[in-house]
Formats: structure tokens, sequence, C-alpha cells
């Protein structure tokens, strides 16, 4: 109890610092959006998992895009994990439907100390992040995460930072600063939810996301 108030205090000072550096820019654009989805998650093999995942993204209270991802991952070692992902999406526009087809590289390591899990993953893929539809260009992820297993309980906080670059402008585009944590419901069931600001170097936005993931493993 005593370390998951601390990570809430952290957290919280973390956040307040970043809104005192957004206040001091003039007339900033600040975008809400709402994500929700659902993952399957199948073990094929020794190392090897697939796993599908529908997403509906919303923006304010109607649909702004619907989305279907399939990941093919594998387990090199205790560290080392890499991963290919295709993304079919159908953004919801004024006069048409939008359809747009994705591609994504992972290469992922992570190392566990006590309850204390840290992981470090590189991006490759088409497109900045997926959601940016002005870059169709090669553009690189780097992201850090921390997540911590509180004892006598299924819950697990984390705090996240990543940073975007579009390497044909050769420029960094944003940084995503996300808290969450997923909860363990029964066997091979969890749920999750998630924070994210997404500031942006390149102009006067910001982005707040609130995301609601439910899992399930199959062995």
């Amino acid at each position: 109890m005593r370390f998951f108030q601390k990570y809430i205090l952290l957290c919280a000072a973390f956040f307040i610092s970043i809104q005192l550096s957004l206040a001091q820019e003039v007339e900033t654009e600040q975008e809400f959006q709402t994500w929700t989805s659902f993952t399957l998650q199948k073990k094929l093999g020794k190392g090897l998992s697939l796993d599908i995942k529908p997403q509906l993204r919303f923006e304010n209270t109607e649909i702004d895009k619907g989305l279907f991802d399939a990941g093919l991952q594998y387990k090199w070692n205790n560290f080392i994990k890499t991963k290919a992902i295709y993304r079919f999406g159908l953004e919801n526009k004024t006069e048409t439907n939008e359809i747009s087809h994705r591609f994504a590289l992972d290469l992922k390591g992570e190392r566990e100390w006590n309850r204390w899990e840290g992981s470090l993953r590189l991006r490759m893929s088409t497109i900045t992040d997926f959601e940016e539809e002005d870059n169709d260009g090669l553009n690189l992820r780097y992201r850090a995460k921390m997540a911590y297993n509180l004892p006598k309980t299924s819950l697990k906080p984390y705090i996240s930072a990543e940073l975007f670059q579009d390497l044909e402008a050769q420029q960094f585009s944003k940084v995503r600063y996300s808290t969450g944590a997923s909860y363990k419901l029964f066997k091979h069931n969890y749920i999750g939810f998630r924070y994210s600001l997404d500031y942006y170097l390149l102009k006067y936005k910001n982005r707040h996301i609130i995301s609601l993931n439910y899992k399930i493993k199959i062995k």
C-alpha cells in the first residue's frame, strides 16, 4: 500500500510538471480521445505467439477510426522479443470512409528485478504512430517502460515514455507520456487502463488519450 501511494504521488507530480510546461505554450490545441480494444493472444509454439486486436477510437463522442491489428511475436530468450505487425484501418471521414494499411516491426528487450519489470522497445513503422495520416514515410519509435507487480494483488501499475522520430524529415515529432495498470480478473483474462499525453514538438497541439483494453490469452 505504501508503494502504491508513492506511485500515485509520483505520477501526479510527473503530469503536473508536464502540464506546467505545456501552460507556457500559446494557444495550444487540446484534443481528447478514447481508445477501446480487445486482444486475443494465442500461443503457436515454443516462443511463438499470434495476437489479434480490433479497436475503436473515439474523438469526443463520435467514432474516429476502426482498426484491426494482427501481430506475430517470437521470444528469442528471456530478454529479447521481436514482432511483426499488420494494421488495417478504416477512418470515419465526413464525406467518405478512408482505408489504410500499415506495417511495423518491433525489437523489445525486457528485464525483471524482484517485482519490478523494465523494458525498452524500438518500433519501425511505415507511419509515425499509425494515427498521423499526414506522414507516410519510414519512422521510428523509442519507448521506455517500468512496471511493478503489487504484492498480494493482481494489479500491475506502470509508467512509460515514448519518442517518435520521422526518418525522412530527420526530426522528432512528439513524445507520448503514459501511466496505467493491468489487472488479472481470472485465469487468462486481463483488463487494462491507460492515460496518455501526446506532446507535439513541431506544432501547438496536445492529445489526451484514455485507453481501455480487455485481453484473453489462449494456451
